[in-house]
């Protein structure tokens, strides 16, 4: 039996990609004809940036 919380389509969000999600929400937010011509080009930007591996540095 899944989860009543998230019922059984349950999205592990901690393994997607940060900038998938933003885009799927502002997907539900911006209408089609309020979106520039490179939508789809930034969105693409954002999740290769996303993808990159994180350098974490601490101060000396």
């Amino acid at each position: 039996m899944g989860d009543r919380r998230h019922g059984d389509s349950h999205i592990d969000l901690s393994k997607a990609n940060p900038a998938r999600v933003m885009q799927g929400i502002a997907e539900h937010i911006v209408p089609p004809h309020m979106r520039g011509d490179d939508w789809d080009a930034r969105w693409q930007a954002m999740a290769d940036y996303c993808e990159q591996p994180a350098e974490i540095t601490t101060p000396t």
